[in-house]
C-alpha cells in the first residue's frame, strides 16, 4: 500500500509540473490556483427554486500566474444540481457548468473543486424564490371554544405555498363567517415570511357553533374551514362565610346552576378560607386554597352531566351542584 501511495504521489507532482506547460525540470513546487472568473462568474444570483440559473457558473485555473488549459474541473451542487459533473478548461483555463437549483427557498450552494490548487473548492451562492402560489392550508387555529362577547384564544392561521411547499409571503388570505355568532373586524390578512396569515375572531354575544372559510384569490381552488365555538357567558358562585351562593338565581347550599357544554362556572372567595371539591361522578378537577378575599377558581364544563361538589373544609355544611346540558 505504501508503495502505490507513493508511486501515487510522484505521478501527481509530475503532471503538476508537466501541466504548468514547462520541461518538468525547472519548477518543482508549480502555484496552481483556482478561482472564480473576475467577471460574469455565476455567483449570487436569485431564481425560482427547480430552474436553470440564467448565467452559467464560471472559474479559472491558473499555473504560476498563467491559464491552465485541458484541466478537469469537478463541479457539485450541496442544493440542487449542477451538469457537468466535469468539464475541461479551455484555452484561457476556465471551466464552465449550469447550476439547476434546488427545491428550497433560500440559500443554496454550489462547487468548483481542482486537487491541489490553492482556492479549491470554490464556493458559489444563489438565493432560491418560492415558486408561484400552489397550496393553502390550514396551520391552526381550529376547535377552539370562548365565552360570549370574547376574542378567541389563539388566531385562525393558514399558509400559502409553493408546489414544492415553500411559503410564499404578500399574499393575502380572506376570511369569512359561513354560519354562527363569529366576529371579523377586517376578513383579511397578508402572508408572513413564512407564508403564514393570522386572523383573529371574536365572538358574538349569543352561544352557538361557528363555521369560519379561508380563501385566497392566489389559489382560487382552494378553501379551508375552521369550526369554532361560542359559549355562554361565565356562571359565577361566590364563597362566602360557609355557603355557596349562585349570582344567577341566588340559590344557596347547594347553589344550583344550570349551563351549556363548554360554558365556564367560576368561584370566587369574598371571605374565610375555601376550596371547591368535586364529589362523585361525573367529576371536575378541584381548586387550590382559596384563602384570600378575591381568590377565584374557573373550570370549563366540556360534558354533560350533573356534578356535585362542596368545600373540603366545611363539608356538607357548604355544597352547590352544577347541570351541564
Amino acid at each position: 500500500m505504501g508503495t502505490k501511495l507513493t508511486l501515487g504521489a510522484a505521478l501527481f507532482s509530475a503532471w503538476t509540473i508537466a501541466a504548468c506547460g514547462g520541461d518538468g525540470g525547472t519548477d518543482n513546487n508549480p502555484n496552481l490556483v483556482l478561482a472564480k472568473t473576475a467577471t460574469a462568474s455565476g455567483d449570487g444570483q436569485t431564481a425560482v427554486v427547480a430552474s436553470v440559473l440564467p448565467q452559467k457558473l464560471r472559474v479559472v485555473l491558473t499555473c504560476d500566474g498563467a491559464p491552465r488549459p485541458d484541466a478537469t474541473i469537478n463541479w457539485s451542487a450541496i442544493n440542487g444540481s449542477v451538469s457537468p459533473a466535469t468539464s475541461i478548461t479551455d484555452p484561457n483555463g476556465v471551466a464552465t457548468a449550469t447550476w439547476t437549483l434546488g427545491l428550497a427557498a433560500g440559500p443554496q450552494t454550489a462547487r468548483a473543486q481542482f486537487v491541489g490548487a490553492t482556492g479549491s473548492p470554490q464556493l458559489f451562492s444563489a438565493t432560491g424564490l418560492a415558486g408561484a402560489p400552489f397550496l393553502l392550508a390550514k396551520v391552526d387555529g381550529d376547535n377552539q371554544v370562548t365565552t360570549a362577547g370574547t376574542p378567541f384564544p389563539a388566531p385562525l392561521r393558514a399558509r400559502v405555498a409553493d408546489a414544492f411547499g415553500n411559503g410564499i409571503p404578500g399574499v393575502t388570505v380572506t376570511w369569512t363567517v359561513t354560519s354562527g355568532p363569529v366576529v371579523l373586524v377586517d376578513p383579511g390578512a397578508a402572508t408572513d415570511g413564512q407564508g403564514i396569515a393570522s386572523k383573529t375572531a371574536t365572538a358574538g354575544a349569543t352561544p352557538g357553533n361557528a363555521v369560519l372559510t379561508a380563501t385566497t384569490a392566489a389559489v382560487p381552488a382552494a378553501s379551508i374551514t375552521y369550526g369554532l365555538t361560542v359559549s355562554a357567558a361565565i356562571r359565577d358562585v361566590t364563597l362566602g362565610d360557609i355557603f355557596f351562593r349562585s349570582n344567577t338565581n341566588n340559590t344557596q347550599n347547594p347553589a344550583v346552576d344550570t349551563v351549556q357544554v363548554g360554558q365556564t362556572v367560576r368561584w370566587t372567595n369574598t371571605t374565610g378560607g375555601h376550596t371547591v371539591r368535586s364529589l362523585g361522578n361525573p367529576s371536575f378537577p378541584n381548586s387550590g386554597s382559596l384563602s384570600t378575599v378575591g381568590a377565584t377558581y374557573s373550570h370549563a364544563f366540556t360534558a354533560a352531566g350533573t356534578y356535585q361538589y362542596d368545600c373540603s373544609i366545611h363539608g356538607s355544611q357548604m355544597t352547590g351542584t352544577i347541570v351541564v346540558q
